[in-house]
C-alpha cells in the first residue's frame, strides 16, 4: 500500500511517500497470516485498525519464537535446522 502525504517544513510543502507492506504470508509446515510491515508501531496500529484487525491480537515474535508458540517446536530444535522449506518442513515429533 502506499499513501502520499504532504506536510509543511518551515515555509516549504514537503511530499513524503509511505510504503506500507501489507502482505498474506505462510510458512512452512504453518498455515497462512497477514504481516503488516512498518518501522513504526502507530503506522501499523492504524493500519491494523482500517484493516478491521483486533490489534490486541497482534503478535511480535522472532521465527524461532513463531515456530514454538505455533505448532510448538523447540526454539533450540528451529535455531539448529539452518535452513527450513516447503520441501523440509519443521516437525513435532512428540
Amino acid at each position: 500500500m502506499i499513501k502520499i502525504m504532504e506536510k509543511w517544513l518551515g515555509s516549504q510543502k514537503v511530499r513524503l511517500i509511505l510504503i506500507i507492506k501489507i502482505m498474506i504470508d505462510q510458512w512452512s509446515g504453518m498455515p497462512p497470516f497477514i504481516e503488516i510491515e512498518w518501522e513504526n508501531e502507530k503506522i501499523v496500529k492504524k493500519y491494523s485498525h482500517l484493516l478491521w484487525f483486533d490489534y490486541s491480537q497482534a503478535i511480535f515474535w522472532t521465527v524461532s519464537e513463531i515456530y514454538k508458540k505455533m505448532i510448538w517446536l523447540d526454539e533450540n530444535y528451529i535455531n539448529n535446522l539452518g535452513e527450513i522449506t516447503f520441501e523440509k518442513p519443521p516437525k513435532n515429533d512428540k
